[in-house]
């Protein structure tokens, strides 16, 4: 996205790719005038009065970090600002689909893991 200073008086800036512009109270517009909440001039997205995020496409998003850029769409899949799908915040399937993780529960590593649990039930189990 790119924020230009406009030449019209009434309008302190514009995105001179989507149309959306800014006024001179400060207040966002999309480029048919519909007032806005709020706008990420790095992404593009925008916050409608009812509180929905779109991209700038116009595509109507479940939620949207502006921290960020990252984004939900509807069918509940986060992306970041680029478009690639990545993990849900918070969660930990970003951990267990790493190169690391992946390699340690592969292979004999699992066999071994799980014997070395196994063990240590018997030994805790003869024990009391």
């Amino acid at each position: 996205m790119a924020l230009v200073l406009s030449s019209n008086p009434q309008i302190a800036y514009i995105d001179n790719i989507t149309g959306i512009y800014q006024d001179m109270d400060g207040t966002w517009y999309l480029n048919n005038g519909t007032p806005l909440s709020t706008y990420d001039p790095n992404t593009g997205a925008y916050q409608e009065q009812d509180g929905t995020w779109y991209t700038f496409q116009g595509v109507a998003l479940k939620s949207y970090d502006i921290n960020t850029g990252n984004y939900q769409e509807n069918d509940g899949t986060w992306y970041n600002k680029s478009g690639t799908p990545i993990a849900t915040p918070g969660s930990t399937s970003s951990i267990l689909n790493s190169p690391i993780t992946g390699s340690i529960l592969s292979g004999k590593n699992i066999l071994l893991i799980g014997a070395a649990i196994v063990l240590i039930y018997i030994l805790t189990k003869k024990k009391k």
